[in-house]
């Protein structure tokens, strides 16, 4: 049996603070979670099943980095609107964007070093 410190009155535990923190990938920069699913070899990441789903703009914007840097290669929508809207994701990872994922770090950031 142990005890239980709070740096908070009992009210403002109650009344002010949410139950739940809002999941991580709504926190999160999607970039390095996109790269690691294509490395996996999930190619349709606007429709993936995410348990909490990422806005799908942000999505879009990752996919759009990714091209950018040079992670992904094909047709990646200029719009979010028809990202959002395509059946079936057209980017393929390149070599560069498999280097990339292997390091810890936010692909930006790993282009940067490569």
């Amino acid at each position: 049996e142990g005890h239980c410190y709070r740096i908070y009155s009992s009210a403002v535990y109650s009344n002010q603070l949410a139950p739940f923190n809002k999941p991580e990938i709504l926190n999160h920069q999607l970039e390095d979670v996109i790269l690691q699913m294509k490395v996996m070899g999930i190619q349709d990441v606007i429709n993936f099943p995410f348990p909490t789903l990422p806005d799908k703009k942000a999505l879009a914007s990752a996919l759009k980095v990714l091209q950018n840097i040079g992670a992904l290669k094909g047709k990646v929508s200029s719009s979010f609107k028809s990202a959002v809207s395509q059946k079936k994701s057209d980017e393929v990872i390149t070599e560069l964007g498999k280097e990339m994922s292997s390091f810890p770090i936010n692909p930006r950031y790993g282009k940067m070093i490569l």
